[in-house]
C-alpha cells in the first residue's frame, strides 16, 4: 500500500478514534480526509450518536436524533424508553403504583419489585393513618369531655357578681384543658377565693385539679373554712396522705401544687390569706404592694407533713384591688430576649392600669401579654384573678 494511502488510513482511524476516547474534539480533526467516498456521512453519524449519548448520560433526554439506521434508531429507541421511564416515575411519585416497565431486563425486574414494595408499604402506611386519625380523632373527642368536665367545677359568673362588686378571671389553659383552676365559695359571712396551679399542664394536670377541687371542698366543710394556714395544711396532709405516686423510694411523678387561698370578711372588709409559691397584689392609696407566700408547695414528696403556713391579714379599705396570678403569666416568654414576663413587669402593669374597672382590665392584660409573647407559642397554664369588695 502506498505510503500516502496508509497515512491517511492512520489518519481517518485516528479522527474516528478521538470521536469515541476523548473528551472534546479538536478543530480541523477531519482535515485531509474529508475528500474520501463516505467518511463525511459516518463522521457525523457518529458525532451525533456521540452527542446523543454524552446528553442522556447528563440527564437531557430531549436531544433530537436526526440520523437514520439501525443504530441511531436502536438509541432513538433507548431515549423513547427512557423518556417514558422518567414519566412512570412521576406517576409513582404522584401515587400510581400501577407503572411497570418491561425492558433492561434485570432492571426492569428489580424496578418493577421496587413498585411492589412501594404500593404495598404506602398501603400500610394508609391504614396505619386511617387508625392514627380516629385514634386522634377519638382522643380530641375524649379532651373536650374533659374540658366539659374540668369547666364545670370553675365557679359561676353570676357567684363572683354576688360576691365582688368589680372583678375578672383571665384563664388560658396551654392545652384544651390543664393544671390551674380558680374556686369561689360562701361559708356563711365568709368569702373564700382560691387561685390554684397543679403539677403539669393538658390531661395530667387537669386530673389533678379534679383531685385537688374535691380535696379544698372537703377541707372547708368538715375540717376548717375561716383559717387560710389551716386549710393549707390539712389539704397538704390530705393530698400527702391520698396521692399514691411514690411508693417505696420509686418516684414516678412528684405531683402536688402551688396556692392563694383567701377568706374575706366583707362586712369587716377585711382579707386573710395564706399561699405557697404564689403571691397576693393589692393596689391601693395608688401603690402596689406584693403579699409573697410560703415556699413550700402542697403536696410534694419534700413538703413537710405539718409544715404551718403563714397567714397574712390586711385591711380592704375603699377601692382596694386584689390580683392573684399564676407563675404562667409571669414566666410567659417574650419581648426581644424571649425572656419571661417576670414580676416587676407584671407590678408596673397592674400600677399603670389601676384607674381602670377590673372589667376593662383584663382585655388590657390579656393584650399586653400577647403583645410582650408575639409570636412564640405559650409554654404554661395561665390563670389570672382579680377582685375587689
Amino acid at each position: 500500500m502506498p505510503e500516502m494511502d496508509v497515512a491517511l488510513a492512520e489518519t481517518t482511524i485516528r479522527t474516528l478514534q478521538e470521536l469515541l476516547t476523548d473528551r472534546s474534539l479538536k478543530n480541523g480533526q477531519h482535515q485531509g480526509v474529508h475528500d474520501l467516498a463516505g467518511y463525511e456521512q459516518l463522521y457525523t453519524t457518529l458525532l451525533e450518536i456521540r452527542t446523543a449519548i454524552i446528553a442522556f448520560a447528563s440527564g437531557d433526554l430531549a436531544y433530537k436524533i436526526t440520523k437514520k439506521g439501525f443504530v441511531p434508531g436502536s438509541i432513538k429507541a433507548l431515549q423513547g424508553a427512557l423518556q417514558h421511564l422518567t414519566w412512570q416515575t412521576k406517576m409513582i411519585a404522584t401515587g400510581d403504583f400501577s407503572q411497570r416497565v418491561d425492558f433492561m431486563g434485570e432492571f426492569s425486574e428489580s424496578f418493577n419489585s421496587m413498585v411492589r414494595q412501594l404500593d404495598e408499604s404506602m398501603h400500610k402506611l394508609t391504614v396505619s393513618n386511617r387508625q392514627l386519625e380516629e385514634s386522634q380523632a377519638h382522643i380530641r373527642e375524649s379532651i373536650k369531655c374533659a374540658k366539659v368536665i374540668q369547666s364545670s367545677i370553675l365557679p359561676r359568673n353570676e357567684l363572683f357578681d354576688e360576691l365582688f362588686s368589680d372583678w375578672f378571671t383571665l384563664y388560658r389553659p396551654c392545652d384544651i384543658v390543664g393544671g390551674d383552676i380558680y374556686w369561689l365559695r360562701k361559708i356563711k359571712d365568709m368569702t373564700l377565693i382560691a387561685i390554684i396551679d397543679c403539677t403539669g399542664h393538658g390531661v395530667p394536670g387537669a386530673f389533678m385539679t379534679m383531685t385537688v377541687n374535691s380535696v379544698l371542698n372537703q377541707v372547708v366543710n368538715t375540717f376548717c373554712s375561716d383559717d387560710p394556714s389551716k386549710i393549707l395544711g390539712e389539704m397538704n396532709r390530705v393530698l400527702k396522705e391520698t396521692l399514691h405516686l411514690r411508693r417505696e423510694g420509686d418516684s414516678l411523678v412528684d405531683a402536688g401544687l402551688d396556692i392563694i387561698l383567701c377568706c374575706i370578711a366583707p362586712d369587716k372588709r377585711t382579707l386573710t390569706c395564706a399561699a405557697a409559691g404564689l403571691s397576693l397584689y393589692l393596689h391601693r392609696a395608688d401603690i402596689v404592694t406584693e403579699i409573697k407566700g410560703d415556699r413550700q408547695g402542697l403536696g410534694y414528696s419534700n413538703t413537710d407533713l405539718h409544715y404551718c403556713y403563714t397567714n397574712h391579714s390586711v385591711d380592704l379599705a375603699s377601692g382596694t384591688k386584689c390580683y392573684a396570678t399564676t407563675d404562667g403569666f409571669l414566666d410567659d416568654n417574650g419581648g426581644e430576649k424571649g425572656f419571661g414576663f417576670g414580676r416587676q413587669r407584671f407590678k408596673e402593669m397592674l400600677q399603670q392600669n389601676a384607674h381602670y374597672t377590673l372589667k376593662e382590665q383584663q382585655n388590657i392584660f390579656e393584650e399586653t401579654l400577647l403583645l410582650w409573647r408575639g409570636s412564640r407559642k405559650q409554654r404554661d397554664d395561665i390563670t389570672l384573678v382579680g377582685f375587689m369588695i
